[in-house]
C-alpha cells in the first residue's frame, strides 16, 4: 500500500505517464497514484510546499532545497492550422519567417533564449497560459504558437508542427525533489518507473526526443 503524488507539466502527464502508469500498475495496483496537471512555476512551488512527491517541469529549479535532474530534451517548433502559408516554406524555419504572422505568446516558450524570438514574443498582443486555449487558438487561425515537439504527440493531428532552424531551440524537462526528505519506498519505485519510461521513449523516438539523464539517483 501507499500513495505516489504527481504534479507535471500537461505535455508529460498526456504522453509520457500513460505508459509509465500501466507498467508501474501491473506491478503494484496496491498503490494509489495522483496526478495534478499544472505548469513549471506550479509544480516547483507544490514540490517545495511538499504537496507533492515528485515534480516534473521544464527548465531547472532555482531552489536550494529542490534537488533538479535532467530527464529529457526535445525540440520547439512552431504550431499552426493545416493550411497555413508556412508550411510552403524552406524548412526547417529561420525565427525572420514568423514575423509576418501573429504569434501566440505562451509560458513554455520562456524557455527560449533567442533574441530574435524574445523580441518577438514580447511584442505579442495574444497571451495564453493553458496550452490547450492555445491549440484552440491555433486551430481556429487566430495566429501561430512556439511549443515543444511532445505537446503535439497524439494530441493534435489537424495542426502542423514546423522545424526551427535555431539549435537552442529545445525545452529541458527534470524531475524534481525535495532535497532534505527522502522519499517513501514507494515514491522512489515510481521515480524510477518514470526514468524507464523516459528510456523507452527516447528508444522509440530518437529524432526528436533526447535522453539526458536514464538513471535515477535516489538514495
Amino acid at each position: 500500500m501507499g500513495t505516489v503524488r504527481i504534479g507535471a507539466v500537461p505535455s508529460v502527464t498526456a504522453v509520457l505517464l500513460p505508459p509509465v502508469v500501466q507498467a508501474f500498475r501491473a506491478e503494484r495496483p496496491d498503490v494509489i497514484i495522483h496526478i495534478r496537471d499544472m505548469d513549471s512555476t506550479t509544480v516547483l512551488r507544490e514540490v517545495e510546499m511538499q504537496r507533492i512527491d515528485i515534480g516534473i517541469a521544464s527548465g531547472r529549479g532555482s531552489l536550494s532545497s529542490i534537488t533538479t535532474r535532467p530527464l529529457f530534451s526535445d525540440r520547439f517548433g512552431v504550431v499552426c492550422c493545416a493550411g497555413h502559408p508556412l508550411r510552403d516554406l524552406t524548412q526547417p524555419l529561420q525565427w525572420d519567417d514568423l514575423r509576418p504572422y501573429t504569434l501566440i505568446s505562451n509560458a513554455t516558450g520562456a524557455q527560449i533564449a533567442s533574441p530574435e524570438f524574445r523580441a518577438m514574443d514580447e511584442a505579442a498582443h495574444l497571451r495564453i497560459r493553458n496550452t490547450g486555449s492555445v491549440l484552440g487558438m491555433v486551430r481556429a487561425d487566430v495566429g501561430i504558437t512556439v511549443l515543444p515537439k511532445l505537446t503535439l504527440d497524439g494530441q493534435a493531428h489537424d495542426l502542423l508542427f514546423l522545424p526551427l532552424a535555431d539549435p537552442a531551440a529545445t525545452r529541458q524537462v527534470s524531475i524534481l525533489t525535495r532535497s532534505q526528505a527522502e522519499l517513501p519506498p514507494v515514491s522512489q519505485m515510481f521515480e524510477r518507473a518514470i526514468f524507464d519510461g523516459v528510456a523507452r521513449r527516447g528508444r522509440s523516438h530518437p529524432d526528436d526526443f533526447k535522453i539526458v539523464e536514464v538513471c535515477a539517483t535516489t538514495s
